[in-house]
């Protein structure tokens, strides 16, 4: 083969090598884009149902436990008095205070804790040479295009990217590197990439565009149809549950009281009996 034909041949393959990465580019951009909007619906969602659902249980639970232990201590203490194991109508009293102190010796219910920042995906296989590379190229690429000194992006975008980078979500990061470089074919100092350095950012943006599809099919399977279809809806019954909940806590609330007053009617029976022998 000829000279000019070994250069020809070059060229049409660097031609189809930047094609077939601008293809995979778009693809990687249209998925990340998808990704982020299913991520911030799923946000709202968790905020919301955490504000009207998980707290709402919560102080359910803490009121409901306030209420047996209550029970248990006027079954103990009403026992007590009727087998004559006090001596005094003080010893009484002391007990029935102690009963009556503010409870906070409940353990809040397990899931009510806010969850933990995204981190690790299992099932994601990033060897360290590849988490290294994406760590670079994320700070030369992406961090100069988010940053309010050097460019006039949102902060939505600079909060979607600080999110990728502080949490090592590798898969995200490269990704906003895919949608930050721009051009195929040239790096930033204007240089064209050789065969094979295209032959390896193609072979990236493939592996990367796997990874987040598998991410965004994923995600699709966690958020709900009333989610993203009828938002209204989903929102109206965390509403209903949560009235639910407040009736259930008044209810709670209300014999707890009654069940302070009966203590205190033990001390106050024992104290007038007290009085009367004396």
């Amino acid at each position: 083969m000829s000279p000019e034909s070994r250069r020809s041949s070059q060229h049409g393959g660097s031609a189809t090598l930047v094609r077939q990465t601008k293809d995979v580019q778009t693809a990687v951009v249209s998925a990340l884009l998808r990704y982020i909007e299913l991520t911030v619906k799923m946000r709202e969602f968790e905020d919301l149902f955490s504000s009207q659902v998980v707290n709402t249980a919560a102080e359910l639970f803490m009121v409901r436990e306030q209420r047996k232990r209550l029970e248990r201590e006027y079954r103990r203490i009403q026992q007590k008095v009727a087998q004559g194991d006090y001596d005094t109508a003080d010893e009484i009293k002391a007990e029935v205070d102690e009963a009556l102190r503010s409870f906070d010796g409940v353990a809040a219910p397990a899931g009510s804790e806010a969850a933990p920042e995204p981190g690790g995906y299992e099932g994601e296989r990033i060897d360290a040479a590849t988490k290294a590379r994406i760590v670079r190229e994320f700070k030369r690429t992406v961090l100069p295009n988010v940053h309010s000194d050097t460019s006039e992006a949102e902060f939505s975008e600079f909060e979607v990217a600080y999110s990728a980078y502080r949490s090592r979500d590798y898969t995200l990061m490269e990704a906003l590197v895919i949608q930050y470089r721009g051009e195929i074919g040239l790096e930033e100092d204007g240089q064209p990439l050789t065969l094979r350095q295209l032959q390896t950012r193609l072979a990236d943006y493939r592996a990367a565009q796997k990874r987040l599809d598998e991410r965004l099919r994923s995600l699709e399977q966690d958020v709900t149809s009333a989610e993203v279809s009828a938002p209204d809806q989903a929102r109206k019954r965390m509403e209903e549950q949560r009235e639910r909940f407040l009736h259930a806590i008044a209810e709670e609330a209300d014999k707890v009281r009654d069940l302070q007053d009966l203590l205190r009617d033990l001390a106050a029976t024992a104290r007038n009996r007290s009085r009367g022998e004396s």
